[in-house]
């Protein structure tokens, strides 16, 4: 991963630059098997009126896939969580906003949300961002807030358009259970 960039530097008058480099650092991956294993008797499998293996891969796919989503964001280094570290280990308290008053979803609002904004990096803040929340607080929260800015009607609010995903303050918003 990228480290640091090239330096800017100042020659004099008929004077060389000095180069400089980006810096790298390693990226270490190491794969973590998960699986989901469940025993089936041959006489349920040949028996059952409905098809009980696909019914077992599309939920062990699912449990999975929920897995992967609590790794994803809590994962913090357990083995838990795989022993993943997820986004809320990683951000650390610099990428953390307490909200300015009360501790529910009923006391938050807009400024909390620009608060959180004003922590991304200028080059972030331009875009390739998103909000990542539970359908609870999409809909307890951002929805309320959207509605309380007054204005315009609520599709536009939460969406920008009826066929578009749901999006708040510019970003999209991907909902997730963990």
């Amino acid at each position: 991963k990228l480290t640091s960039g090239p330096s800017v530097t100042y020659p004099g008058e008929a004077t060389a630059a000095t180069p400089s480099d980006q810096v790298w650092a390693n990226v270490r991956l190491s794969a973590t098997k998960r699986m989901v294993l469940s025993k089936v008797s041959n006489e349920l499998q040949s028996d059952a009126v409905i098809n009980y293996i696909d019914r077992l891969v599309t939920r062990a796919a699912y449990e999975i896939a929920l897995q992967e989503d609590q790794e994803a964001i809590n994962g913090d280094g357990t083995a838990t969580y795989g022993n993943e570290m997820g986004l809320l280990s990683s951000l650390g308290t610099g990428g953390i906003v307490d909200q300015a008053t009360g501790n529910t979803f009923d006391a938050i609002v807009l400024s909390d949300f620009t608060s959180a904004m004003s922590l991304l990096p200028a080059q972030h803040n331009r875009g390739g961002t998103s909000w990542l929340c539970s359908s609870a607080f999409y809909y307890d929260v951002m929805v309320r807030v959207l509605a309380a800015a007054g204005g315009n009607t609520m599709v536009v609010l939460e969406t920008g358009a009826a066929d578009q995903m749901p999006s708040f303050l510019g970003r999209p918003v991907h909902l997730t259970p963990a």
